[in-house]
């Protein structure tokens, strides 16, 4: 982000310079020599504008007409009736340019951390479930996809975890599965951190993509996932006299691991092995 602003903002200092150029040929009367020591003058204030903010660019505009002023001096040229209004006019330029330029790559900016907010946010809702504050199951398989090429490509250890939570009574309504999913949610992003992916795979299951986890890093994190869950609360103590209920006291938790093994794997056959390892008896817990 911070170099796409750079150049947003080269861009903006080339189209100031190209119309302070403009200008100073129109009003400029100095000798060519003395112009082009000017212009250099205005694209180091303009630049320093830019590339500062307003305050910058008025403390680059102060010394640019000191600059100004000693070169006039200097170099003796302006015809004693002239020369009021010729550095006027070169004063009252040079007094402008730094603080307009800080004034554009103010608003330039802006601009821009505007636009990448709403592209970020709106990538945000087509990528992410913000109800689950998960990735949604499309994308998690796409993501899945580039991890396995590249923990294969690299020869780097991958794991994906499911787990679940099978409730004591099948007459669980949707509410109640939806309160047991937001606390194993919970436990799950606190145990995790990018670039590991938490998506939901079922009413009541969380898949989780580990890259970099190892077998026996995968299974230590299972269990942990397995352990807080249960103890996490998930209907919470209620005015009507209702105890706290935990999602152990809900349901059965179950996981399954499945991690690349040398052999050739895709998202799919991955994601089916660690079902096939959650409905297994080792996985109950």
């Amino acid at each position: 982000m911070q170099r796409n602003t750079i150049w947003v903002k080269l861009w903006a200092f080339g189209l100031t310079l190209a119309m302070l150029t403009g200008t100073y040929l129109v009003i400029a009367v100095n000798p060519v020599e003395v112009g082009v020591i000017y212009l250099g003058l205005l694209a180091i204030i303009a630049g320093i504008g830019l590339v500062t903010n307003v305050l910058g660019g008025s403390i680059a505009s102060v010394i640019g007409v000191f600059a100004v002023v000693f070169i006039n001096q200097r170099s003796g040229i302006y015809p004693r009736e002239n020369l009021f209004i010729n550095v006027a006019t070169e004063l009252i330029l040079f007094l402008m340019v730094g603080p307009l330029a800080g004034r554009v790559a103010s608003l330039v900016d802006r601009i821009y951390r505007r636009a990448v907010h709403w592209r970020t946010r709106a990538r945000q809702q087509a990528t992410h479930d913000e109800a689950w504050g998960m990735l949604k199951p499309e994308w998690a398989k796409m993501r899945l996809e580039e991890e396995i090429l590249r923990a294969q490509t690299f020869q780097r250890p991958l794991s994906v975890v499911t787990l679940e939570a099978i409730p004591h009574h099948t007459a669980a309504g949707e509410t109640e599965r939806a309160a047991v999913m937001r606390a194993m949610a919970r436990v799950a992003r606190s145990l995790t951190a990018p670039p590991a992916v938490i998506t939901r795979s079922g009413s009541t299951q969380l898949t989780l993509i580990l890259p970099e986890f190892p077998a026996s890093k995968a299974a230590e994190l299972s269990h942990r996932l397995m352990t807080l869950a249960g103890q996490s609360t998930c209907f919470p103590e209620n005015n009507n006299g209702a105890t706290a209920k935990t999602v152990s006291h809900w349901g059965d938790i179950r996981a399954g691991i499945a991690m690349l093994n040398g052999q050739p794997e895709t998202a799919d056959s991955l994601l089916e092995r660690a079902q096939n390892a959650l409905h297994g008896e080792e996985a109950h817990v």
